[in-house]
């Protein structure tokens, strides 16, 4: 009898496995591969996360507009009131605006009559009747936005004439 043999098929070595399935990683077993990031891409991602932080701070602070403390704002609510005064903060429930003047509310004209320009009059809180203090409190509900004033605002002239 004639053996035939193939000379195509190489042994296996000895203890591992078969098939196309590599074997199994073990605690202990170093020789998986560990993602690493270079010293350029973690500086890369460290900035790139500062800037984002910086970003979202700055639109943070834009969203709120600043109090300049050294000029007037003017508070305008839903009702077309408008308050003049120095604004203490814009956070919580209320506005608290010191040394404060509005306008008194004018009645619309009637149909056909014409608008004559008057000087602007202002009424500082605290010489009401009843005697309040020259601080206002403003539900924050009611105010639709309020403003920085210029220094050389016309609310500021008549201020400064009361004063």
């Amino acid at each position: 009898m004639d053996i035939i043999r193939n000379t195509n098929i190489s042994p296996r070595p000895a203890g591992k496995p078969t098939g196309g399935s590599p074997a199994p990683s073990h605690p202990g077993d170093n020789s998986s591969r560990r993602f690493t990031l270079s010293r350029p891409a973690v500086i890369a991602i460290i900035v790139a996360v500062i800037l984002l932080c910086a970003l979202a701070w700055w639109f943070c602070i834009r969203g709120q507009q600043h109090i300049m403390s050294d000029r007037y704002q003017a508070v305008h609510l839903e009702n077309g009131q408008v308050f003049f005064g120095k604004l203490q903060n814009t956070s919580g429930e209320f506005l608290t605006l010191r040394d404060a003047y509005y306008t008194p509310l004018q009645q619309p004209k009637p149909a056909g009559e014409q608008e004559t320009p008057t000087q602007l009059s202002l009424i500082r809180v605290g010489e009401e009747v009843y005697g309040p203090e020259q601080s206002v409190s403003i539900a924050r509900s009611t105010v639709q936005y309020w403003e920085n004033l210029r220094s050389d605002s016309k609310v500021i002239d008549a201020i400064k004439q009361q004063q």
